[in-house]
């Protein structure tokens, strides 16, 4: 259990722009189960990789036009039953804090994981958050607005990927360890170790096309967010990982 004094200023920075807290598991299922409604419930935490994000990113939601008849909050090793309540509702996702779960009628209908929340700056967690309230929270489910994947934007599909290695336009780094990446290579991309890290972020034009590639695209996708915190403006994951090359553009290379 943390200490309450340590936690307050966490609890104020959500009830203070009008979340209401749900302290006990009645107060959660009430909530949360409401038969003509629509609730979002963050599950907030003591981490300040993510829920010092998504705490920002939560309230900056709340200016959107549509928003879901409550918006509430319940803490992570604080309130623990109040927790385990809520996450009773949220079928199909693995328990993770913070994360933010949506509701409609009681049934779950979108979740944001804490994956999605760590290393994402708090504007695109607003932005997150808004999409689905428009398309969740109105008189009825609107699925024709698009709900906002900003991992999309970060991903480059392999036929631009060999493109660009081609004509040299782009940078391709592989960022798996050396023993995976023997498994299976794209000739001439190297493995991205610590000491290549710390060169592109020395020496880097901030603006150069840098792709990432791992197995499936996962692990890029971080390395993605790893250097924007940098500055780097135009880096990429390689949709699919090298699983995707070895399909579409050299089945020479092993599939593992």
């Amino acid at each position: 259990m943390y200490d309450p004094a340590m936690v307050q200023p966490m609890r104020d920075e959500l009830t203070q722009a009008g979340v209401k807290e749900l302290l006990t598991p009645d107060q959660v299922d009430e909530a949360i189960a409401a038969p003509d409604g629509t609730c979002a419930v963050l599950v907030n935490s003591v981490c300040g990789c993510a829920a010092g994000s998504a705490r920002p990113g939560y309230i900056q939601a709340l200016s959107n036009e549509v928003l879901p008849d409550t918006v509430a909050t319940v803490f992570a090793g604080v309130d623990r039953e109040a927790v385990e309540a809520a996450r009773s509702h949220i079928h199909g996702y693995a328990p993770s804090s913070p994360s933010i779960a949506l509701f409609r009628e009681g049934q779950v209908v979108h979740v944001i994981e804490r994956h999605q929340i760590e290393g994402t700056d708090a504007g695109t967690i607003g932005k997150m958050l808004k999409a689905a309230f428009d398309r969740y929270c109105g008189e009825s489910v609107d699925e024709s607005i698009p709900l906002y994947d900003p991992e999309a934007e970060m991903e480059i599909e392999v036929e631009a990927v060999k493109a660009g290695l081609d004509s040299g336009d782009a940078l391709v780094f592989d960022i798996r360890g050396e023993e995976e990446a023997t498994m299976a290579r794209i000739a001439g991309v190297p493995v991205l170790d610590q000491e290549r890290a710390n060169q592109l972020v020395e020496k880097e034009d901030r603006d150069r096309l840098i792709v990432f590639h791992c197995h499936h695209g996962m692990r890029s996708r971080q390395a993605v967010k790893y250097f924007a915190q940098f500055g780097f403006t135009n880096c990429k994951s390689m949709r699919g990982g090298i699983q995707a090359w070895s399909e579409r553009i050299d089945p020479a290379v092993p599939t593992y």
